[in-house]
């Protein structure tokens, strides 16, 4: 191998490996979004409800379509497909800062609480490091107490984990910890928080009905459905309570009585490109397509440049592929022999492309911008990105597709010129 074939082989490599770090980012970003993910393992049976109640004139519309706590219980919890309806405050659920300490005096943490009910721990699979989350009782009686996470245990007492029975101040009033768990990745802020707080307590929310709507109220019902049902079945069931509601309320109001409800999966709630009442299989798609696109063109732009390495690498190589066609090879097979050894070397790029993407992502962490996108706040200080957002089978499989898509969009056409010169031409090839 000469210097220059050398040269043009690593120029090459870095060439695969920048395109493939860059489409890999992309991938992530939409993995994160909607893959299963600790502590969020049941993305794919997870639905969001929300809705907006009319009477008359006027128009409740709870902070984007929130449900009271009585709407959870006596609707969403009775559903025959749903396992697990679970409530999250929708006032806290962005992000609000609240001082946490072990004592007067300590040192104070800026915590992010998510305030919710016992469902919640049913629905997302967080591991549990000590005690229990609080009980039925204590949520109904609205008492002072927490879940707290294992990294806010040891910031707050001293590397510990095993708290659970002990106080923490939050907003400077004492609440029992009954329980600790494996903290989530801030950057699924649907599940993730430092500190989780039943929505009942006077201290953290309200959970009454707003305006005499006994359904509206300030929270976002997430329902995990069973095995074998759909979001239609969903909202099939929801149809009959929602007729009894508008019959029930109409007598009581002076113009016309209406409940509309919108349920969404996870995956479209996530990857809200554009509205999908129907979420079809065309629109399954349609969301897509942009993410797709933009991997497409951070592929294809690179391949056109590296399409004219390939052509000089190929020069070096004609003497040797007219040698063999003297002997019988043919194009197809010789194409395929070449494409295929260039498949190697694209995927050695594409290794050193997932190197290079987990550093930018490294980087990126700390990035105010990136915090935000995911975190829906810029208190982060960065993202925790875990092992199982970065080694797992859909980026590999990414990885490969990626390192195919570009190899034979830059290789394939320098390659089969070539491979269409004289023969005479390519055997009198110097090299």
């Amino acid at each position: 191998m000469n210097r220059t074939t050398f040269s043009l082989k690593v120029f090459y490599l870095l060439g695969t490996a920048v395109a493939v770090s860059t489409a890999l980012l992309v991938a992530f970003v939409i993995h994160v979004m909607v893959g299963k993910i600790y502590p969020e393992m049941h993305r794919d049976r997870t639905v969001y409800v929300t809705g907006r109640f009319y009477s008359g004139d006027f128009n409740a519309e709870a902070f984007g379509g929130g449900y009271s706590k009585r709407a959870i219980e006596d609707v969403f919890s009775r559903l025959d497909c749903v396992e697990v309806a679970t409530g999250v405050s929708m006032m806290h659920v962005v992000g609000s800062l609240n001082p946490a300490s072990a004592a007067v005096g300590k040192r104070t943490v800026d915590v992010r609480p998510i305030c919710t009910d016992t469902a919640f721990f049913r629905m997302y699979e967080l591991e549990w490091i000590d005690g229990r989350a609080f009980t039925h009782q204590q949520f109904e009686d609205g008492a002072d107490c927490v879940v707290i996470t294992d990294q806010l245990a040891r910031q707050l007492f001293d590397g510990e984990t095993r708290v659970a029975g002990r106080t923490v101040l939050l907003g400077y009033k004492p609440f029992r910890i009954t329980g600790v768990v494996r903290a989530g990745s801030n950057m699924l802020p649907q599940s993730s928080a430092d500190i989780y707080v039943p929505y009942t307590n006077k201290d953290a929310f309200s959970m009454g009905s707003l305006h005499g709507f006994p359904y509206a109220g300030y929270m976002e019902v997430r329902c995990l459905l069973k095995e074998g049902c759909t979001r239609q079945t969903l909202l099939d069931q929801l149809a009959p309570y929602r007729a009894a509601y508008i019959s029930e309320q109409t007598p009581a109001s002076s113009g016309k009585v209406d409940w509309v409800i919108r349920a969404r999966s996870h995956y479209f709630f996530a990857l809200s490109f554009f509205d999908a009442d129907n979420e079809t299989t065309a629109d399954y798609l349609n969301q897509l397509w942009i993410p797709a696109l933009i991997i497409l063109l951070l592929l294809l732009l690179p391949a056109i440049n590296m399409s004219a390495l390939v052509s000089g690498m190929m020069e070096g190589r004609l003497a040797e592929l007219g040698v063999r066609k003297a002997f019988g090879a043919t194009n197809r097979t010789l194409l395929r022999q070449v494409l295929t050894q260039n498949l190697w070397f694209t995927c050695l790029g594409g290794i050193l492309g997932l190197l290079l993407c987990y550093g930018l992502l490294k980087l990126l962490s700390t990035s105010t911008l990136f915090i935000t996108i995911f975190t829906q706040s810029a208190t982060s200080s960065s993202l925790n990105i875990t092992p199982d957002m970065l080694w797992n089978w859909p980026m590999l499989i990414i990885t490969f597709v990626c390192c195919a898509l570009l190899n034979l969009m830059a290789a394939f056409i320098p390659v089969w010129h070539s491979l269409k010169r004289p023969l005479v031409e390519a055997m009198n090839q110097k090299q």
